[in-house]
């Protein structure tokens, strides 16, 4: 029989119970439904990537962005970089990287970083993205030219490692958000692999 992960999501959840049953001549017990939680050594862990580092390392300019999501009049002009560690990650390890904002023509409110779930009902096509948490790197206009570091633990009861079933799929991303004075969000949002190692707690 092969185990998925528990998993606690929106469209569906993956739970396991564990009922221990007593036997003898005269005596019969069925003990109480207790949940147990379950971790799969070696899940998510993907062929064409196995357990290496992969770095991501982008740039956030008005022309690598989705600028379809800012009217042309509010568009500031900014150039923001942004390098992650590793993007195949061990979820019992930290995900790290830094930002580093080179310009912006209108001053910084705050810098954000969102871990999303996305989960995919095969069958009815049903997909629901949600996030998980939402951190704050930087408060207010940050100084230029230095690097922020960002530092996260994957949260145990909310994330699980990528699961892609016949009936389910469960990935991941992160996404780097600029809130800016105006109102106006620029982000970037990165795929993220979630393996589970072989010493898993």
């Amino acid at each position: 029989m092969k185990f998925l992960e528990s998993y606690h999501g929106v469209l569906f959840q993956v739970n396991y119970s564990l009922i221990a049953e007593v036997k003898s001549v005269k005596y019969q017990k069925e003990s109480k439904k207790e949940k147990i939680f379950i971790n799969v050594p070696g899940m998510g862990i993907r062929d064409d990537m196995q357990t290496k580092i992969a770095s991501y390392h982008f740039a956030m300019t008005p022309e690598t962005i989705q600028s379809n999501m800012i009217p042309s009049d509010r568009m500031p002009k900014f150039n923001i970089e942004c390098h992650i560690d590793n993007v195949n990650c061990d979820i019992n390890q930290s995900f790290n990287g830094y930002v580093v904002v080179h310009e912006c023509s209108t001053p910084i409110k705050s810098i954000e970083l969102q871990f999303i779930r996305n989960e995919l009902l095969t069958g009815s096509g049903m997909k629901e993205e949600s996030e998980i948490q939402n951190l704050q790197v930087g408060d207010g206009d940050v100084n230029r030219d230095v690097e922020i570091p960002l530092f996260m633990l994957f949260p145990r009861n909310f994330c699980c490692a990528n699961q892609e079933c016949r009936d389910f799929t469960v990935s991941f991303d992160i996404a780097v958000h600029i809130v800016l004075v105006n109102a106006v969000v620029i982000s970037y949002i990165v795929p993220l692999n979630l393996w589970r190692s072989s010493d898993s707690f």
